[in-house]
């Protein structure tokens, strides 16, 4: 079964001041939002990071569901608006297309997917996927970056230079900012990361991703 290509909205990424400060808000938005989606994906592209927004459920009492080859749900949950927070790789979103052949687009009108995710790729590829996969859903979606300026992307085009222009601008670092200009800059540091990369060899972190794919 086939689905004609949906309209997906990209809301502005949630930037926030430190990784701590992001697993927070991140969790907090995803607590507070539930119950407008039938379906939130937690999702994120590296191992490191997916197992660490697991940590971060656990800790916050936050209900949820791995993703795995033997994941199933129950069809009527989802027409309920019932269904469960999924934590999925970024990688494995594409198998998530199967269990989406029961629903009907008609049935699925006025529902929304919001798809949360931890972090960007460090090539503009790998997020690709998660827009791809939105644009095969049987409804309508919204996708979510959450990043902060201490992770290594940032450090590609001054993220110390951009907090302390946030702060002259009265930023208050306990909440995220978002902004056309940032999704911008992150685009271009994408760009120069692609630019410098050797490869894009798979690994559990984007720490050694940019260890073994840029470090010379």
């Amino acid at each position: 079964m086939f689905f004609k290509k949906k309209k997906y909205e990209r809301e502005g990424d949630r930037v926030w001041a430190t990784t701590e400060l992001k697993w927070r808000g991140m969790v907090d938005e995803i607590i507070k939002e539930s119950d407008q989606y039938i379906l939130i994906l937690a999702t994120a592209h590296f191992k490191k990071t997916v197992h660490e927004m697991r940590k971060q459920f656990q800790t916050r009492g936050l209900k949820f569901k791995d993703y795995d080859a033997a994941f199933r749900f129950h069809v009527e949950e989802w027409k309920e608006g019932r269904g469960p927070v999924l934590l999925v790789m970024a990688e494995k979103l594409s198998e998530l297309d199967t269990l989406f052949q029961p629903l009907e687009e008609a049935e699925m009108k006025g529902r929304e997917i919001l798809i949360s995710a931890a972090e960007h790729h460090p090539l503009k590829e790998g997020d690709e996927i998660l827009f791809s996969f939105a644009s095969r859903l049987p409804c309508r979606s919204r996708i979510r970056f959450h990043c902060a300026i201490d992770e290594p992307l940032f450090k590609m085009f001054g993220g110390d230079r951009l907090s302390s222009i946030l702060k002259n601008m009265g930023w208050n670092e306990n909440d995220s900012i978002s902004h056309s200009m940032i999704i911008s800059a992150i685009e271009k540091a994408q760009e120069k990361v692609k630019q410098k990369a050797r490869g894009n060899e798979r690994v559990d972190s984007v720490e050694d991703w940019f260890y073994y794919n840029v470090t010379s």
